[in-house]
């Protein structure tokens, strides 16, 4: 389960969005290697200027079944399984409304991948 800026079944997606997000923009720490962060000017998809945003992550079970072998540019041996919870707190508004569908315009629609998700 990923948050809306992230799609679980498709890694790119989540490269460089960070579970979490600074709440101001501090030179002294590197907040580039952040999609959306607090010193973003124009992000996209309508989200507000200086605003950062991340997608919480919940993976209950996460594995790989196979032979005993390295995986390609890794150090992770197969098979293999791992848990992980990554959560960061919500937006106010505007938030969808449960057991309803999105408010036309506000969350899905017409959004496309950016340049780092290709």
């Amino acid at each position: 389960m990923m948050g809306n800026l992230a799609r679980a079944t498709y890694v790119g997606s989540s490269d460089w969005v960070w579970p979490w997000s600074y709440d101001k923009c501090d030179d002294s720490v590197s907040q580039e290697s952040q999609l959306i962060s607090k010193c973003a000017v124009n992000p996209h998809y309508d989200l507000l200027s200086h605003s950062g945003r991340g997608a919480p992550e919940i993976d209950i079970f996460e594995g790989m079944a196979g032979p005993a072998e390295s995986l390609p540019n890794t150090k992770i041996k197969k098979p293999y399984f791992s848990t992980s919870l990554q959560v960061s707190p919500g937006v106010e508004e505007p938030r969808p409304v449960l057991t309803h569908k999105p408010i036309k315009g506000k969350w899905y629609e017409g959004m496309e991948y950016g340049n780092s998700s290709r």
